[in-house]
């Protein structure tokens, strides 16, 4: 069972129990996050975890190209691989599958924002969040059409609010 899937103090999981205890005391990397400039938004998208709700103001269909997804495998073949696996789900060190049903159940209610939030904050797991912001929306892109979503004719973007109107609700 997840991190994410076990119950904590307040039913939000452990490890969101957790890292919200290291935030408001002001100690922790997650306050170290906030200082660096990470923002306040990415990490209260990675307090509610892989499938929290998040408000879809359009939900528009995902947007991204074939060049951004293949520029995306690049760097998951860099950077995602060894946890996750070449198929995105048989890692040699346990990262969680990133295809088929499991994502379906963690990411097909929310906005692509959501996801691209996690994946920012949270990847790759020894340095979470240094890579550009254009590699995690390549990143995204590449999960995304790994998982059935078509490409479109515009760039997915790192503009949180471009995304945010963008459902990973399947119809």
């Amino acid at each position: 069972m997840s991190d994410w899937a076990a119950d904590g103090e307040h039913g939000r999981g452990m490890v969101a129990d957790a890292m919200l205890r290291g935030v408001t005391r002001g100690q922790g990397r997650w306050a170290r996050r906030l200082r660096a400039g990470l923002g306040p938004a990415v990490v209260l998208a990675t307090l509610s975890g892989p499938g929290a709700a998040r408000a879809v103001a359009d939900g528009v269909p995902p947007a991204f190209t074939q060049e951004q997804a293949e520029r995306g495998q690049a760097a998951y073949r860099r950077y995602c691989q060894n946890c996750h696996g070449s198929r995105l789900d048989n890692g040699e060190f346990g990262g969680a599958p990133l295809n088929g049903q499991y994502f379906a159940r963690h990411w097909g209610a929310g906005s692509v924002a959501g996801l691209y939030d996690y994946i920012r904050a949270r990847m790759p797991a020894d340095r979470p969040g240094r890579l550009s912001p254009q590699t995690y929306a390549d990143l995204t892109a590449f999960l995304l059409s790994r998982n059935g979503y078509p490409p479109a004719g515009a760039e997915l973007t790192p503009d949180a609010e471009e995304q945010q109107r963008m459902s990973l609700r399947r119809e």
